[in-house]
């Protein structure tokens, strides 16, 4: 991991991290990243942005049953992550090292052929309220975690309950949800085409064609 000095434009140092990938923020200048040994690695840095200190933490990701998709949605300090068999995992990251929090299981639902499972690449997100939505795909299976779904699901992670289930015209890798007061839920499907919906309804609202050349992630704003 690069660490860059923003305001005078220059590297401070480099942070190996070997068998992780992906970064996470932390506070007091730390950072965490997933190890493929199923643990999370806490970093923290010096005032001069160089190597401080470490922190693993106990494993907690089934590598080989049932692994975390790496990319999270954020609720205030807390990142969620997917796992490929539908279930939910919380970690905090309000402190200077990660600190793993309960996971729960997403409601199962009736129609999958096999079962209903989250698929894609950005398979997670949340809006405002805390609410966190799942790219869902009926025909679960080993290896199905990339080929993307055909419903969103909203769910509150405080009451573990399933919201609203909203069907997409297309097949879609990856969804978004915007930061304001009325949420818009994004989702972008395999016709490159980027699809606009009212959560609250599932009514979609507009589309936006030809987004982008092979897109495969998306950062919504409001």
């Amino acid at each position: 991991v690069t660490v860059v000095d923003l305001v005078g434009r220059r590297i401070l140092s480099e942070v190996e991290i070997p068998g992780c990938s992906m970064t996470y923020p932390l506070a007091q200048r730390s950072f965490a990243t997933l190890c493929g040994d199923g643990t999370m690695l806490s970093i923290t840095l010096d005032t001069d942005g160089k190597l401080a200190r470490t922190q693993s933490s106990q494993a907690f990701n089934n590598i080989d049953d049932d692994p975390m998709f790496m990319r999270a949605a954020t609720t205030g300090t807390t990142a969620w992550f997917a796992t490929f068999k539908g279930n939910l995992r919380s970690i905090d990251l309000s402190g200077s090292e990660a600190r793993i929090g309960p996971v729960f299981a997403l409601p199962a639902q009736t129609g999958g052929a096999p079962e209903w499972r989250p698929g894609g690449v950005g398979v997670i997100a949340a809006d405002a309220a805390g609410r966190l939505y799942a790219l869902m795909n009926p025909n679960g299976r080993e290896g199905s975690h990339k080929d993307g779904g055909t419903e969103v699901w909203m769910v509150d992670p405080q009451t573990r309950t399933l919201i609203r289930r909203i069907p997409l015209p297309v097949r879609a890798v990856s969804i978004a949800a915007t930061r304001e007061a009325q949420s818009k839920l994004a989702v972008l499907g395999i016709d490159r085409t980027l699809y606009v919906f009212d959560p609250e309804t599932g009514a979609q609202l507009r589309t936006v064609p030809s987004v982008g050349n092979s897109p495969l992630s998306l950062a919504v704003v409001p």
